[in-house]
């Protein structure tokens, strides 16, 4: 990205930089399960869902991330989305 161009982003989003990611690994998790991740992530499981945790310092700021995945998927986030968008559809409908 050129100057300007990182001047114009900066304007339009109050972002400047990027983010880096560390790099891609494979880990297992408390039960022996592979799973995609970052290097500096912690994998544990049980019966019922994945926890991925991680740590990631911003601009001297120190921010926990904790990600909780269900180990037996009922839907997709896309079709969880999706229903959530037709409920408020059927919503607006009835109110209408």
């Amino acid at each position: 990205m050129n100057k300007k161009t990182e001047a114009q982003h900066y304007l339009a989003t109050k972002i400047l930089g990027a983010y880096e990611t560390a790099e891609v690994v494979w880990k297992n998790d408390t039960y022996g399960t592979y799973h995609r991740t970052f290097d500096d992530t912690t994998i544990s499981s049980n019966i019922s869902h994945h926890i991925v945790e991680r740590q990631m310092d911003i601009e001297g700021r120190t921010f926990r991330v904790c990600s909780v995945f269900p180990t037996v998927k009922r839907s997709t986030p896309t079709e969880k989305l999706l229903t959530l968008i037709d409920n408020s559809l059927e919503e607006s409908l009835k109110k209408a």
